[in-house]
């Protein structure tokens, strides 16, 4: 089922049949280049296992409303997802609620968080190589920053997952030929942000990075040698606030990709978060917990 609410586009996965998740739902944020059809797969498999899940485009991107690639605010897109969060309750109001965001989508669930501090009314939250530190040696900006700073705000720069021989960034995400194809093809896809753009994203990742004092049960799910991230930074940061935090690093296939939904790793990855969803950690393998800070 497809629909549209003020104007964000969103899909909506109705469990297949009673299993132990039943009454959990599962709300999806995409990455900076992506949107709401790029977790279709994943959406399918946990609606098979029982779970309720809405996966929907941020402002600005796929096809929800709002300029493509533009924002205003940094706290409009958390602003959308509390939309989103009082929509599924509305909707199931019986069932528990956790968060999932996918690399930028993840920067966006961290932020709501911390911003609105009701860690209490969800379930987890489930981070895949979430964005508030860029690797800055291997995905460095297309462009000048002084450029930057000194346009206007409604004035488009290339995204930092550039172009490598046409393929449109997708050989940051995947090397499995059939994905590739489908990201380089496809016309929804974010390829250009504006200046705005650019600098509420560092405002959002300053305020990420300003305090880490959720309580909510997390779970990050990391790539080894991620291209796209800075995995040092990162753990860092959780570090900072151990309680209720675990990680889990995965190849990312072969190339070690950024995507690892689009990865060899998918299948491990969807089975681990369902193990975790369900409160089965100990049956993840390689999972590791963060305790007083080590």
């Amino acid at each position: 089922m497809c629909t549209d609410s003020e104007h964000i586009s969103f899909i909506v996965w109705t469990p297949a049949h009673t299993t132990k998740s039943q009454g959990h739902t599962i709300i999806f944020n995409h990455g900076l280049q992506g949107h709401k059809e790029w977790f279709y797969k994943f959406g399918e498999k946990l609606s098979k296992s029982g779970y309720t899940v809405y996966a929907f485009d941020r402002l600005g991107s796929g096809k929800s409303s709002g300029i493509k690639g533009h924002i205003e605010s940094w706290k409009s897109y958390t602003l959308t997802l509390d939309k989103m969060v009082q929509h599924a309750r509305s909707e199931h109001p019986n069932n528990k609620i956790s968060l999932w965001g996918s690399s930028y989508g993840g920067n966006i669930v961290t932020a709501y968080l911390q911003q609105y501090q009701n860690c209490d009314e969800f379930e987890a939250a489930v981070l895949i190589t979430p964005g508030p530190f860029r690797n800055k040696k291997e995905l460095p900006l297309p462009f000048k920053r002084i450029k930057l700073y000194f346009s206007r705000n409604k004035r488009y720069f290339p995204s930092p997952v550039t172009d490598i021989e046409g393929d449109r960034g997708a050989n940051f995400y995947t090397s499995k030929k059939k994905w590739q194809q489908k990201i380089t093809n496809d016309p929804f896809s974010l390829r250009m942000m504006t200046r705005k753009f650019y600098l509420e994203t560092n405002k959002m990742n300053r305020f990420i990075a300003s305090k880490n004092s959720l309580k909510i049960k997390r779970f990050y799910l990391l790539v080894g040698r991620d291209s796209v991230m800075n995995n040092i930074k990162l753990l860092t940061y959780m570090r900072t606030n151990p309680s209720n935090t675990s990680y889990k690093i995965y190849r990312g296939g072969d190339d070690e990709k950024h995507v690892i939904e689009f990865t060899e790793d998918s299948k491990e990855a969807i089975s681990d978060i369902t193990y975790f969803l369900n409160g089965d950690d100990k049956e993840i393998q390689n999972i590791k917990v963060l305790l007083d800070g080590r």
